[in-house]
């Protein structure tokens, strides 16, 4: 598994990362609903809203950033 930017769009998200992240991607949402359905005050859903609106969608793209490593230095023989 590789961590890099060449990684991005290419589908080749290991299945752990792509849960992770649609998984962040249902948690949007549902956690805005409710903090907003919360009984906080005006203030600090102002502030709760905005940063659960912004970090969940960039924790998606980051988990795109990783993909398996498919070259073929990888799958040598030690010994040879």
């Amino acid at each position: 598994m590789t961590f890099s930017t060449s990684n991005f769009g290419k589908g080749n998200t290991p299945s752990k990362w792509g849960k992770i992240g649609n998984a962040l991607l249902i948690l949007g949402p549902t956690l805005t609903g409710l903090f907003t359905a919360l009984p906080l005050p005006d203030k600090a859903k102002l502030w709760i809203l905005p940063i659960v609106g912004i970090l969940l969608p960039f924790g998606k793209i980051f988990t795109k950033l990783f993909g398996n490593d498919t070259s073929e230095e990888n799958y040598k023989d030690i010994g040879t």
